[in-house]
């Protein structure tokens, strides 16, 4: 009689019912039956499935348990909460005690002293109003730069915090890594810009120049806010690389898998736009240059190409740039003419089908100077917000700002430093505009010294 024969792991792998027979893997079956491993690895481990009790007269006298998935309702709900930065420093009279304006519906507004004050630039040093790009909306919460810190060249300089806000707590994640090199001890001036990278980490940006910022850099930090961890992107400072010579950045995107970069060339234009891919490349790569009289101020995408919002110099015209899936920068909209060098896009965002870029001109042809708001369908730019300013006001009162689109479904805008006359009072320098269609648009706030940063949370 023939030995018993021992077969171990048959079916273990299931049943592969693509491949060639003579092809399956050690423990893969081409057809099954009734059949389950079995747990105690006996017998070869095979053995039938048990069957179900039949459900009859006599079972059915007793007690029957089901189990099965019940659809419950979702009753959970997040409260919307907006913050907008109130900046520190006398602009229209004494300096606001208040920290931030909120709003639970983006209708009525109030002011609140927690959490801290915003970082802005131009009371620390001469860069050019991008200071509105400080702050993002991130996992429900926002991460913004403080203004808790003494800025390099100042004796007893302190590196620049990043905090977290989550509508109770106001922590700070993280303190900017020194800029090594520019000097072992070198804090940064400040950041300029902040933006959404991946599900666990976002880009800074931030000014590492001297006390005249012509003469200094910057760098772009990926930073994780779980962790605390700062992760220069590009060159690092360790090897005497400088990443922007001469250049501010302004304004960051991620398009086609690259992180791009928008800077100023302070007083002279001639600015840069710089891309990389944040986690192949060792360097940045120079994608255009802009002439004399321009300089990035900020970038979104939208339908599948790369927009750039331009600040204007020397008296060129506030302009907007396409850059076209095969690299080529051509100009989308030109508008107006500068007189004292401050005219700006200084925000675009993408609602619904349509760009909207919010516009600051110093000195076009019809008026002195007015605040728009342009719509971009894909083909043509309209008007659809215009409010003229007071004539002959002073060129260092440039009305730049910040939008989002709430996570109410609204778009809104910030527009800073607003003294006209008439609409509102004089009094109030930072107004809040809001639309649900991008066509009408509602003023829903005015305060003292209310600048362009614009965030949510949800709790």
């Amino acid at each position: 009689m023939p030995a018993k024969m021992s077969v171990y792991n048959i079916g273990k792998a299931g049943v592969n019912v693509d491949a060639n027979p003579v092809q399956l893997q050690d423990g893969e079956l081409t057809e099954a039956q009734n059949w389950t491993t079995d747990p105690a690895g006996s017998e070869g481990g095979l053995r039938k499935r048990p069957g179900l009790t039949a459900i009859n007269a006599s079972a059915g006298g007793g007690g029957t348990s089901v189990l099965g998935a019940i659809n419950l309702a979702y009753t959970f709900t997040l409260t919307n909460t907006f913050y907008v930065g109130i900046r520190a420093g006398a602009q229209n009279g004494a300096t606001p005690t208040q920290t931030w304006r909120t709003s639970t519906n983006g209708t009525t507004w109030g002011s609140v002293t927690t959490p801290t004050r915003p970082f802005y630039g131009d009371l620390r040093s001469l860069t050019t109003w991008s200071d509105e790009k400080v702050m993002i909306s991130f996992k429900n919460r926002i991460f913004y730069a403080g203004d808790d810190y003494i800025n390099y060249p100042t004796a007893g300089h302190s590196a620049p915090t990043i905090h977290m806000w989550d509508g109770t707590n106001d922590v700070i994640v993280g303190y900017m890594p020194y800029n090594i090199a520019a000097g072992a001890t070198t804090n940064s001036f400040g950041v300029q810009a902040m933006a959404p990278l991946d599900n666990d980490h976002f880009l800074i940006a931030v000014d590492d120049g001297a006390s005249v910022p012509v003469t200094g850099n910057g760098r772009v930090m990926k930073f994780n806010p779980t962790t605390g961890q700062f992760t220069q992107i590009g060159p690092t400072a360790a090897v005497g690389a400088v990443e922007f010579n001469g250049m501010i950045p302004t304004c960051l995107a991620v398009y086609g898998n690259q992180v791009w970069l928008g800077t100023e060339n302070y007083g002279t234009g001639a600015a840069k736009i710089f891309r990389i891919h944040p986690d192949q490349d060792t360097t940045w790569t120079t994608d255009t240059t802009f002439g004399a009289t321009f300089n990035v101020h900020s970038l979104a995408v939208y339908k599948g190409e790369l927009y750039a919002g331009m600040r204007t110099l020397l008296g060129g015209n506030p302009s907007i740039y396409k850059r076209d899936t095969v690299g080529a920068w051509t100009a989308s909209l030109a508008t107006g003419t500068s007189s004292s060098g401050f005219s700006v896009f200084s925000s675009l965002v993408v609602f619904g089908e349509n760009l909207y870029a919010l516009c600051h001109d110093d000195g076009v042809v019809d008026v002195s100077e007015r605040v728009t708001i342009r719509k971009f369908d894909g083909t043509t730019w309209t008007t659809v917000w215009t409010i003229e300013t007071d004539v002959g006001e002073s060129a260092t009162q440039t009305r730049v700002g910040n939008g989002i689109v709430g996570p109410d479904g609204a778009l809104y805008f910030v527009v800073a430093e607003y003294d006209a006359a008439g609409a509102t009072a004089a009094t109030s320098d930072g107004i809040v505009m809001r639309s649900t269609n991008g066509t009408t648009w509602v003023l829903v706030d005015t305060f003292t010294n209310m600048r362009g940063a614009i965030g949510f949370t949800r709790t």
